[in-house]
């Protein structure tokens, strides 16, 4: 299969690898640390996950197989998630129903090799199908640039440093030198006045203390929590989360998040759902060429037990039960119009 300019062959192999372990593990990219951003990449990747385990896959003809397949995914699904963003790919051990710990082999500029046992398969995500890169390859530079903006920010906080200077000037009067027990009690003083318990925030004392300069630093020009800001935006909108879901960010009132709910659910969980089904279908079908009493079959799900979902449900089957009522009028004042009315009827009497 070629994408993009570059081919992805899945390969069997009867070598025999490293057992494959379902445990979650931070990935990583060309050996890059993200160790300040990666918090912030974590929380995106489980407000994905956490909404998907309110997903209830089905299949229409119900096996053991299906349900331990179903099992699998919901019990994985932050490790999938985060494979899938780092990696571009997951392989999954289709007897064992383990991911396996295997990384992608380029054998040519041109071409990825996937050295696949009998029992494998590899899912691909929508990203590298169709560009040939994985989806940290385009988020890379901004969660560089956020791992660098955390630390300077704590930083920054954490090693304040002297908040002003007391000098030895005050006209032509020289003022009498502080000993370290008098510079002591000043600057137990000071905090107690103001109140600092945390961090390095004091005054700093030179000889003959006689004389307060305060110390500016640009804290306002540095902008690190508004470029913060910039790049969590930035994040968000990559994975399709709507920031109302974020404290980060303002105007995060409960009906603004009740609609912001509604649209996380309907397209980006809903998306990622789908991803999850071609996931089962890809091991399910693997599964079949062993297990022969597995018959040809399908998938879907449903979200139970969200708020947001259950309010929309509950619109459309009054709007639907509205307009039930008024086709049921037509086909009772215009019969000429009966055919279309009793059509129309029977759709939402399915639909309720």
């Amino acid at each position: 299969m070629r994408i993009f300019g570059r081919e992805i062959v899945l390969k069997k192999t009867e070598r025999q690898g490293a057992k494959g372990l379902p445990i979650f593990r931070w990935h990583t990219f060309s050996g890059e640390r993200l160790d300040f951003a990666k918090s912030d990449l974590l929380d995106c990747f489980k407000k994905i996950s956490n909404r998907l385990g309110n997903a209830e896959f089905a299949a229409k003809i119900e096996f053991i197989a299906t349900k331990q397949i179903f099992d699998f995914l919901k019990a994985n699904r932050l490790q999938i998630i985060q494979r899938l963003f780092f990696d571009s790919f997951v392989i999954v051990d289709c007897q064992k129903l383990e991911i396996v710990q295997k990384a992608q082999k380029t054998v040519s500029l041109d071409k990825l090799l996937f050295n696949l046992k009998e029992n494998e398969v590899a899912v691909c995500s929508e990203t590298m199908l169709a560009t040939g890169n994985s989806d940290f390859f385009y988020l890379k530079d901004k969660l560089t640039f956020l791992n660098s903006l955390n630390p300077s920010d704590f930083n920054l906080i954490k090693n304040y440093g002297a908040m002003g200077i007391v000098s030895p000037e005050q006209g032509d009067i020289q003022g009498q030198e502080l000993d370290d027990e008098a510079i002591a009690d000043l600057q137990t003083r000071y905090r107690k006045s103001y109140g600092i318990s945390v961090g390095k925030w004091s005054l700093m004392f030179v000889p003959r203390p006689t004389k307060y300069t305060k110390i500016d630093l640009p804290i306002a020009q540095l902008q690190l929590s508004e470029k913060r800001l910039y790049v969590l935006k930035s994040l968000y909108s990559f994975f399709d989360i709507p920031k109302e879901l974020s404290v980060y960010f303002e105007n995060t009132k409960y009906a603004n998040r009740n609609e912001a709910e509604l649209d996380f659910y309907s397209n980006t969980i809903t998306a990622w759902a789908n991803i999850f089904l071609k996931i089962a279908y890809e091991i399910y079908n693997k599964k079949r060429k062993t297990e022969s009493y597995l018959l040809e079959n399908e998938f879907w799900f449903d979200f139970r037990g969200v708020l947001a979902l259950e309010d929309k449900k509950l619109v459309q089957r009054q709007s639907a039960r509205e307009e039930l009522a008024f086709w049921k009028e037509v086909k009772l004042l215009m019969p000429e119009h009966s055919e279309t009315a009793n059509k129309r009827i029977n759709d939402l009497i399915e639909s309720l």
